[in-house]
């Protein structure tokens, strides 16, 4: 099954403010900022070619939490219809706080998770995830074939088809990825180091005072933001 590499896709992400801790720390570790990719700095416990291999995957996409997926958007829509609908979506929605965050092995990656998640941040993800589900584009046989591969419960499997991404909903989990899939040895040891990098702010919270739109322009290419959007909505 092929796919159309020339293909843009877009996602609706939080990136943290680089210019506090956990932005910071996101930024040296992944060696790239939300539109730049730059020289990243291993711990001090790993070799230049473990380090690539950790953080290669993670690179890809920058620090972030996703929101909205993904997508390609569908051909009735232009980037000025998803501009529109993500300004006045920010109007509507309210700042809130994510208060903590832990480490978590998730499968076989590594990620910061909120420690209790704000019923806020649910609500963000769900209404992004259907009031924007119009713009995606038909889910593509390669895309399909790839989830379905992956082994998907049935309750997945419906969110697949409804909204091109099962992992939604019920099945979301909101975490900012820090590692590849590692293997067991792998990752117990760079859970350890990353526990050791992130003690410092861990416990300091996130402000999720904004969405951003990020756009990868092919498939082989990395996503970089385009655009931020302050949530101005009364809480």
């Amino acid at each position: 099954m092929t796919v159309d590499v020339t293909r843009s896709r877009y996602a609706v992400y939080f990136a943290p403010d680089e210019k506090g801790r956990p932005g910071r720390f996101g930024r040296l570790w992944l060696g790239r900022t939300a539109r730049k990719m730059e020289d990243g700095k291993p711990g001090a416990d790993l070799t230049e070619a473990q380090y690539q291999k950790i953080i290669n995957a993670p690179k890809h996409y920058g620090f972030h939490g996703t929101l909205k997926a993904p997508f390609e958007l569908h051909s009735d829509y232009k980037f000025h219809d998803l501009d529109a609908a993500l300004t006045e979506f920010s109007l509507r929605f309210p700042a809130f706080a994510i208060k903590s965050f832990e480490l978590e092995t998730i499968g076989d990656f590594i990620a910061l998770v909120p420690g209790e998640e704000p019923k806020q941040l649910r609500q963000l993800h769900t209404r992004l995830t259907e009031e924007f589900n119009q713009l995606n584009a038909p889910l593509s046989d390669y895309d399909r074939e790839r989830f379905l591969a992956r082994g998907l419960s049935g309750r997945e499997e419906e969110y697949l088809f409804r909204y091109s991404y099962p992992f939604v909903l019920d099945a979301f989990k909101f975490h900012l990825t820090l590692t590849g899939n590692l293997a067991e040895d792998e990752k117990n040891a760079c859970f350890r180091l990353l526990g050791k990098m992130t003690a410092s702010f861990r416990d300091e919270g996130l402000c999720v005072d904004r969405i951003s739109l990020f756009q990868q322009q092919t498939r082989n290419d990395p996503f970089f933001m385009i655009k931020d959007y302050r949530l101005r909505g009364e809480s």
